[in-house]
């Protein structure tokens, strides 16, 4: 059963105003999430999301990511600042050129699967498997960071 929440906190433009120029500092790392089954996903070509962290980003971050609320009503102006990259067939990802400053990192892996069979009946139907991988990173001017995106233990 998923949960929906609404935004509460108000955005602030000026909290992403920091976030909108160009800067020096990269941010590179991998995904791997554990799956249903036990193995372990690289979520080569998933989108990876690097989003700043503002007090309206935080609430978005702590319900959507950590306790996997759908959420409703958000300011689009909250996605000026965002960028996206595409996981590599190795799990790994860059973004350059970034502002100093705090951001988070999330990776949502899906795949499907197929239903169980037993001789010739098949039981059940074929679903979508979703893990969401994430972090929270600092990078300074110039910095070079390498961090893992994982899903956090339950």
């Amino acid at each position: 059963m998923s949960f929906s929440y609404s935004h509460k906190v108000p955005l602030n433009e000026a909290d992403y105003a920091p976030y909108l120029s160009t800067g020096t500092a990269t941010i590179a790392g991998t995904v791997s999430a554990q799956m249903r089954a036990g193995d372990i996903s690289n979520g080569a070509e998933s989108f990876v999301y690097l989003v700043p962290v503002t007090p309206y980003s935080t609430e978005w971050f702590e319900h959507a990511m950590v306790s996997s609320h759908s959420i409703s009503g958000t300011d689009p102006r909250s996605l000026r600042a965002a960028r996206a990259t595409v996981v590599g067939p190795d799990g790994r990802f860059q973004f350059s050129n970034l502002p100093a400053g705090d951001y988070y990192l999330s990776c949502t892996i899906t795949r499907s699967v197929p239903p169980v069979r037993i001789w010739r009946f098949r039981l059940g139907n074929s679903s979508i498997e979703r893990v969401d991988a994430y972090t929270r990173v600092t990078v300074q001017p110039g910095e070079q960071a390498q961090v893992p995106v994982t899903k956090p233990p339950s």
